[in-house]
């Protein structure tokens, strides 16, 4: 096993420990490894989609709702100190999860997009039959 690949594992599963110190189910909001997408059918793609789609709302309600932020909001003062009236960790930790499962979903709208498209060309290839 490669160092980086070691460390991207390591800084997953501690992301994970973080994200269940905020009361957050790890295995609700999980990690997609990239690279395994394309070794994905169709329907198993269609289910991550659904799932991220799921995550990123969830994240997005509990930001909005529970930490009356976005993602845009500032979590320092003016004079660049974090800012007393919220909870700076954990919502720089679900922004950094929201981010993740952008980078995610966007990946996996590129593979569905090709897979949608052989798909396709099955169903038209089986219907000439």
């Amino acid at each position: 096993m490669s160092t980086s690949n070691s460390t991207s594992e390591s800084n997953d599963s501690g992301f994970q420990g973080l994200m269940k110190s905020l009361n957050l189910d790890p295995n609700q909001y999980k990690v997609y490894d990239k690279s395994e997408f394309p070794h994905k059918t169709f329907q198993e793609l269609s289910q991550i989609k659904t799932n991220i789609e799921s995550q990123l709302k969830n994240l997005f309600d509990l930001l909005k709702y529970q930490h009356n932020v976005d993602m845009d909001s500032p979590l320092v003062t003016k004079d660049g100190f974090p800012r007393s009236d919220i909870d700076v960790v954990s919502i720089r930790l679900i922004r950094t999860h929201i981010i993740r499962l952008k980078n995610d979903y966007k990946n996996l709208l590129e593979v569905l997009e090709s897979k949608m498209e052989e798909e396709f060309a099955r169903l038209k290839k089986e219907a000439e039959k």
